[in-house]
């Protein structure tokens, strides 16, 4: 057989967010190529899509967080750099 899987987002009515995935294996074809018969299992993953878009935020955040210290760090070098020119000048 050949697999497939289908993730969607599916909203109940009360506005809720759900994400399924739906896993099938085609177990026969008919001669065109149609599936005459297959076997699958629906899951809900939500909870692994709410921890993979966690993931993906702490990602971000973490990213600017890193870019704003390298910008820190390379001003206090600069300023550094700055003074030992300075006291160099001092002791010629």
């Amino acid at each position: 057989g050949q697999d497939c899987s289908v993730e969607y987002r599916v909203v109940l009515t009360d506005g809720r967010i759900r994400w399924i995935r739906e896993l099938l294996v085609a177990l026969q074809r008919q001669e065109n190529g149609a599936v005459a018969l297959s076997r699958g299992v629906i899951q809900d993953i939500t909870e692994q899509k709410n921890i993979e878009m966690e993931l993906r935020e702490a990602k971000q955040n973490l990213e600017v967080l890193v870019q704003e210290r390298t910008r820190e760090l390379a001003s206090t070098v600069s300023q550094l750099e700055e003074e030992v020119e300075e006291r160099k000048k001092g002791f010629v």
